[in-house]
């Protein structure tokens, strides 16, 4: 009996012991996990563990993952000293990277030293950087000058060989009649709003007419739209420019008339007079490049007066009418425009205008390379050494290049390349034969280097 209880209690206190096992193994089963790091941490963690930039980028584009960062996040990885690259790849792993500056390597340490003094020397501070250049804005586009260009004309002298001997016979006179009509023509044209007449001195002039006559080689004509920009020359010939009068008289027959003391006059009577003056103009507008004419053609002005008189036959009264008009040697001037002669002139000229201004716009426009120096810095601006006779216009905008070095022909010893950088712009305002005032913007430009290696312009404005 006493062997039973004893298997009764060791069997109760072992059922025990399991029972108290299972609920330590539920309750430990019961515990709350260990939460995962997020790939903020896990980034974090990797910086501060010393691992590369470029090593963590390339980890998180393997991964492919998009990170929606909040706030927080940014926060913590900027606190965290994680570069922007890689806070930019964290967002998106397709994301273009900054170039990141090398860290600053700082001075090694000086060596351990019983020299008091050399403990307690002051430490050599470093150089200080050189000052940043006075750099200005670009100067704004010259106001009123439309950025679409028109088309530019060179207007050449008119020849006029063949009224020559006619011309001197009659008015006695040796002026240039072409040198008159171009001044007129420009004068013409100048006023106009389709076109731009560039100015041209008297040897370019020259070398147009030349270049662009119908007698010139091919190989040998000048291709002055490279030179100084101009898209056509409109050139030509005088083939007419005189009178052509009519007179018809109506005679009364003999008589006497009581005021002249009744003197026997042989006849009388009434005279009708046609003045017409002709000015008849063959033209040509070539192409600067290839001196191909684009447009052949004619204008022919005319002017007409009517006049009566009476005439008495040996006595001549009245024998000019109301008209006359001699010719005039400043063509350009009023009172030549109001001679008969002068009409017609104007009138042969309003019509080549007419012809210039509807065939010229359509040309098209020829590409300007106009380089040069810079002359002088002013209070007004600067000034280039380059002008109208170049080909420059109001409102063209330069490049300004500091020369850094000239390359030089091995043979020659001609400059045949500049080794230059851009230092800022130029806008003209001012035009004059040989140069140009214009306003500037950018580096501050130097008398010395004006004066040394120099400034090129370069003109921007095609």
């Amino acid at each position: 009996m006493r062997k039973l209880i004893v298997l009764i209690v060791m069997t109760v206190a072992m059922l025990g012991q399991t029972l108290a096992a299972k609920a330590q193994t539920s309750a430990a089963s019961r515990k709350p996990a260990g939460t995962a790091k997020s790939d903020v941490d896990v980034v974090i963690d990797l910086v501060k563990g010393g691992m590369s930039e470029s090593l963590v980028i390339k980890q998180l584009q393997r991964q492919g993952k998009v990170h929606k960062l909040e706030n927080a996040d940014l926060l913590k990885l900027a606190k965290a000293g994680v570069t922007e690259n890689i806070i930019n790849v964290l967002m998106d792993p397709s994301a273009t990277l900054t170039e990141t500056p090398n860290p600053p390597v700082p001075p090694p340490a000086p060596p351990a030293t019983n020299n008091l003094a050399a403990v307690v020397a002051p430490t050599p501070q470093p150089a200080p950087a050189p000052e940043a250049p006075v750099v200005t804005p670009f100067p704004p586009d010259l106001e009123g000058v439309s950025p679409a260009r028109k088309r530019r004309v060179v207007i050449s002298p008119f020849a006029y060989g063949a009224i020559k001997d006619w011309l001197q016979g009659y008015f006695h006179t040796t002026d240039d009649v072409g040198q008159g009509l171009r001044a007129l023509l420009m004068s013409r044209l100048q006023q106009s709003n389709v076109v731009t007449v560039l100015e041209r001195s008297a040897i370019l002039d020259d070398e147009v007419k030349r270049g662009s006559s119908a007698g010139s080689a091919r190989d040998t004509r000048i291709r002055p739209g490279r030179t100084f920009g101009a898209d056509c020359v409109v050139t030509g010939d005088i083939t007419i420019f005189g009178r052509d009068n009519k007179t018809k008289k109506k005679g009364f027959g003999a008589g006497l008339i009581p005021d002249w003391k009744w003197a026997a006059i042989g006849g009388f009577g009434v005279t009708d007079k046609e003045e017409k003056a002709v000015v008849g103009i063959e033209f040509r507008i070539v192409d600067t490049e290839t001196s191909e004419v684009l447009l052949p053609a004619s204008a022919r002005g005319e002017s007409v007066r009517k006049s009566k008189s009476l005439g008495i036959e040996g006595l001549g009264i009245g024998r000019e009418g109301a008209a006359g008009g001699t010719f005039q040697s400043a063509m350009t001037s009023s009172g030549f425009e109001k001679t008969i002669l002068g009409e017609a002139t104007i009138d042969a000229v309003n019509k080549i205008v007419k012809q210039i201004e509807e065939k010229v716009p359509h040309l098209p426009a020829k590409p300007r390379s106009i380089e040069g120096r810079v002359a002088q810095v002013s209070a007004n601006g600067v000034y280039l050494a380059l002008g109208s006779d170049d080909g420059v216009l109001l409102g063209d905008r330069f490049e300004i290049r500091q020369i850094n070095n000239e390359v030089l022909d091995p043979q020659t010893k001609d400059p045949i390349a500049l080794e230059a950088v851009k230092v800022g712009e130029l806008v003209v305002h001012e035009v004059e034969g040989k140069s140009a005032l214009g306003a500037y913007g950018g580096q501050q430009l130097s008398p010395a280097t004006i004066t040394g290696k120099g400034y090129q312009a370069r003109l921007m404005t095609k």
